[in-house]
């Protein structure tokens, strides 16, 4: 089994009953042109406490590669807790005003390869009204 990234070169020495000798050598060289994958979650809706003006959403974001995942970014931000390797898992969170909000995300293997995928955000608003009896 060849190692992907790594150039292996094979010498092949001939010979037939007459001692002619003869030598050729062949380069192989493993490339990994398979993209990673990523998977983001379904749709997340959020609400606020009362009266505020955004909530927190988190989610977990898995990404695969059959080589190595080398990064993971958000909107072009890398995330800072993600750890490179063959499976990832990692937990995030964002802190979201109300409204509708989509964030992207990347993952890259070590040969560039790249995957994204989305989750789409809803924060709700959610006011609690007191109401006091007059009679």
């Amino acid at each position: 089994m060849f190692n992907v990234g790594v150039n292996y070169t094979i010498v092949y020495n001939v010979s037939d009953p007459s001692g002619n000798d003869n030598t050729c050598s062949i380069t192989i060289v493993v490339e990994d042109h398979e993209d990673p994958d990523i998977t983001c979650p379904m749709p997340l809706t959020v609400s606020t406490a009362n009266g505020a003006n955004s909530g927190t959403a988190t989610w977990v974001i898995d990404a695969t590669d059959n080589v190595q995942v080398a990064s993971l970014e958000e909107d072009c931000n890398a995330i800072g807790s993600f750890t490179p390797g063959l499976n990832t898992t990692t937990s995030y969170s964002e802190t979201v005003e109300i409204g509708q909000l989509t964030v992207n995300f990347t993952a890259t293997d070590f040969f560039g390869n790249q995957a994204s995928c989305s989750v789409l955000i809803t924060v709700l608003g959610i006011i609690v009204f007191a109401f006091e009896r007059l009679w």
